[in-house]
């Protein structure tokens, strides 16, 4: 059975436009996920239509849905960063693991195998 809390953050988090991408008993994988922005379509319109047809365009608003989508984890109980003590953790926005630190320093994905900045 879920917590109060983590009922209550998910429930918002749907109101606010969010949809459940994956689901378990201890997390919950929420996406928004958008066409991108009218400018940037209109933009990319002016510089390509005339020798793509349009194409471009489709595979910027394809690249915008599936790829670039903003994911966000809610956690049932909420852990400690274990490099800060911080208790929001980074995450994968991709697959949406929790983000290990590397010997470098730098933080990068287990599951995917994605490095973040």
């Amino acid at each position: 059975m879920r917590g109060e809390r983590f009922r209550r953050e998910t429930n918002e988090a749907l109101r606010a436009g969010w949809e459940i991408e994956e689901e378990s008993p201890e997390r919950v994988v929420l996406v928004r996920r958008d066409f991108g922005d009218l400018l940037d379509h209109v933009f990319i319109a002016v510089l390509t239509t005339w020798w793509s047809f349009g194409v471009t365009n489709a595979a910027y608003a394809a690249y915008k849905y599936f790829d670039d989508a903003e994911r966000r984890v809610l956690w049932e109980e909420r852990r400690p960063c274990p490099a800060c003590g911080e208790r929001t953790a980074e995450y994968c926005r991709h697959c949406g693991e929790d983000l290990p630190r590397n010997a470098d320093g730098t933080l990068a994905c287990t599951e995917c195998k994605r490095a973040l900045g």
